[in-house]
This record gives C-alpha cells, sequence and structure tokens, in this order.
C-alpha cells in the first residue's frame, strides 16, 4: 500500500493573502460608493470614518528613513 502525504493548502493560502486590515480598508472603500446600505452596515461605516478622520495617515514623507533618520 503506497502512501501519499498531501501538503496542506490553507497554511499556504493564509500567507499568501493581504493582510486583513488591507482587505477589510478595501471592503470598505466600496461600501462608501452604494447609495443605500444597511442601517448596522452604515453605521460601521460612519464609525471607521470617524477613526480614520480622528487618526489620520501621516503623509509618505513623515516617516522614518530606512536608516533611522527622520525623514
Amino acid at each position: 500500500m503506497k502512501l501519499t502525504h498531501l501538503d496542506p493548502y490553507d497554511g499556504r493560502r493564509a500567507a499568501a493573502y493581504p493582510d486583513m486590515g488591507d482587505q477589510l480598508d478595501a471592503i470598505w472603500k466600496v461600501l462608501e460608493l452604494l447609495p443605500v446600505l444597511p442601517p448596522d452596515t452604515a453605521a460601521m461605516l460612519q464609525q471607521i470614518q470617524q477613526v480614520k478622520a480622528d487618526y489620520p495617515k501621516p503623509p509618505p514623507s513623515a516617516g522614518v528613513s530606512l536608516s533611522g533618520d527622520a525623514a
């Protein structure tokens, strides 16, 4: 009897997906374009937009360079 070892795909597949936050961000950006959302979805979108407004992403040039010096 010959046994065949199957390499599980789930770990490789999970590692290949984009970051969960990036996936969710893409979904919310699409939902922003829809004219009508269910009330609970609209409330969640509003909450996410408020967090982004309260804590905006800094511009790319405001970071630290790879050498550790301020950009």
